[in-house]
């Protein structure tokens, strides 16, 4: 089963009329309305669903970070260079087009890396998005390197790109499990965006300097607010904020 996009979408702006005044500081919701494609061949999508990603730039990025005086979740966030609406609104056709699944759910759960699915979490049995309490996660060691978060420091602290290894226990019960976010600032971002294109923010905390206490806040924050019945439930909504390491599966 494939996706097929039906339409891009902004409450915001008309899409292929928004030129924001700098486009290296720009920043737009994008809705992706997807479907699934019905065959080979075929351009009708089966039904529609969306899913909410945020377009935003590097700078704009640090204004935002100036304006909240708190880290940025990546999560859902699509990074660019600048705004170039067909450079942007070909990367998101191909980057959902080219996933598959062997159902709709499997299939949404892939496209929810991208963009917030209108049904994430949803419990079709209980007829809602509520997640009673579980096992729950709780964070055991941030540790940079080997080191421990509190004892690091890079040498720019303003510009950095730093991964922070989460070492992650289940509340309640067996499971366990390391998850590894990279802590970046907007200088950091913006080379790396030049350098590779357009990026997703998976995994990506970002952060206007080095702050030791509030990163170790927002890191923690992230991680214990995720809950399931079991910890592979956990395990799998921690690793939207964290790529895991193979062994953060079931114990």
């Amino acid at each position: 089963m494939r996706t097929r996009v039906h339409s891009l979408h902004s409450p915001d702006a008309e899409l292929d009329e928004f030129a924001p005044p700098d486009p290296r500081d720009a920043q737009l919701l994008v809705q992706v309305l997807a479907g699934v494609r019905l065959a080979a061949g075929s351009d009708d999508p089966e039904g529609e669903e969306s899913f909410d990603l945020r377009v935003i730039t590097p700078r704009a990025a640090q204004r935002r970070l100036r304006e909240q005086d708190r880290p940025l979740v990546g999560r859902h966030l699509v990074i660019v260079d600048q705004w170039d609406y067909p450079t942007i609104a070909a990367y998101l056709f191909e980057r959902f087009e080219s996933e598959e699944g062997a159902d709709w759910d499997d299939l949404g759960t892939r496209l929810n890396r991208f963009g917030r699915w209108e049904f994430e979490d949803f419990d079709e049995s209980r007829n809602s998005w509520d997640i009673p309490p579980g096992v729950g996660a709780a964070v055991r060691s941030l540790t940079v390197a080997g080191r421990n978060l509190a004892d690091f420091a890079p040498p720019d602290q303003r510009d950095f790109r730093v991964p922070v290894q989460a070492r992650i226990a289940a509340v309640k019960g067996a499971g366990e499990g390391t998850f590894t976010v990279e802590v970046c600032t907007p200088p950091a971002l913006e080379r790396r965006v030049r350098s590779e294109g357009i990026i997703l923010g998976e995994h990506l905390l970002i952060v206007d300097h080095w702050d030791t206490a509030a990163i170790t806040a927002a890191v923690t924050r992230m991680f214990q607010s995720q809950d399931g019945a079991t910890w592979s439930e956990v395990a799998d909504r921690l690793a939207r904020y964290g790529a895991p390491e193979p062994e953060s599966g079931s114990i």
